[in-house]
């Protein structure tokens, strides 16, 4: 029984490999091929379910062959891509852990199921940062969208990641670049439909002091168009910033605050209010030139802008 059942596909294999050796082929190209014949056959026929259950039978000791298999970049970009199709496979998830802690978190940097393991997404976005740190504008600007993508999986390792970088901001000499890269997962987080206001009101430094400033601006970047609350919510950002005690200047320093600012001094159609008047708040727009120029400038005391 044992004879008649043998299929011995290991030995044609290698006899194959041989037969293409003698043929001409390089003995690197005959292993290139031999082995993305098997990744292709592994990922069609992966077993989630029975991947736990060898995991789960291993009696919580990981089997032996994954710390062989973590060792060669082939087969964790293996695991990389079976992650992506089967992201609840706890054998898959223990697997990503074990590869970030062999010090390959580099490779997993666009891997958005990273973010489902703190510890592994913290390695990851460290890595992912000082390498942005590091880069010139023309490779920072190719390498931010990976970047925010991988960090707005969820709301959750948006606001992990933004609270990273303004730590980091406060302690670092790049503290521009790292302000730079939080704007722009900002602004990539709200084509995610990520509610990023209070999150980003809250990593701002003794801004939850100002809850009335607060107010007019969450209300300002969530309304849909100026109307006639953003006009009055200008008007009182306006007064609070020339109060003896002003909110953090950061706090008009948000990219999509900018844009409103922009659009509703210098684009016509933006400034007519919901209620379908045409003419402008004069008082609003007075508020909104004021408010555009003290963030620009960067003082310290409104008088010096009045």
């Amino acid at each position: 029984m044992l004879s008649g059942n043998y299929k011995a596909m290991a030995q044609h294999v290698n006899l194959l490999a041989e037969w293409l050796i003698l043929s001409g082929m390089s003995p690197q190209d005959v292993q290139e091929l031999v082995e993305n014949h098997l990744q292709q056959q592994l990922i069609k026929h992966f077993d989630p379910a029975k991947a736990d259950s060898v995991f789960a039978s291993e009696e919580k000791n990981f089997p032996t062959w994954l710390g062989e298999m973590i060792k060669y970049k082939k087969w964790r970009q293996l695991f990389y891509t079976l992650i992506e199709k089967y992201p609840d496979c706890v054998l898959l998830n223990y697997v990503i852990k074990l590869i970030s802690d062999a010090g390959h978190q580099g490779e997993i940097t666009n891997l958005s199921t990273a973010a489902a393991q703190l510890e592994v997404f913290a390695r990851v976005i460290k890595t992912s940062i000082e390498k942005l740190l590091t880069e010139n504008d023309e490779t920072i600007a190719e390498n931010l969208p990976k970047f925010c993508e991988m960090v707005n999986h969820s709301e959750h390792t948006y606001i992990f990641s933004q609270s990273l970088l303004r730590e980091m901001a406060n302690k670092s000499k790049n503290n521009h670049l790292i302000k730079r890269i939080g704007q722009e997962d900002a602004i990539f987080a709200r084509t995610r439909g990520h509610q990023v206001n209070t999150a980003w009101v809250s990593a701002i430094s003794g801004a939850t002091k100002y809850p009335r400033a607060i107010e007019a601006l969450i209300s300002i970047l969530n309304a849909t168009g100026i109307t006639t609350d953003v006009e009055n919510n200008f008007i009182i950002l306006y007064k609070l910033y020339h109060d003896s005690d002003p909110p953090p200047i950061q706090l008009l320093r948000s990219p999509s605050l900018i844009d409103i600012f922009v659009n509703f001094l210098f684009i016509p159609a933006s400034n007519q209010a919901s209620n379908g008047n045409p003419q402008l708040n004069k008082d609003a727009k007075r508020s909104c030139v004021w408010l555009f120029g003290y963030l620009a400038s960067g003082l310290v005391y409104q008088k010096r802008l009045v």
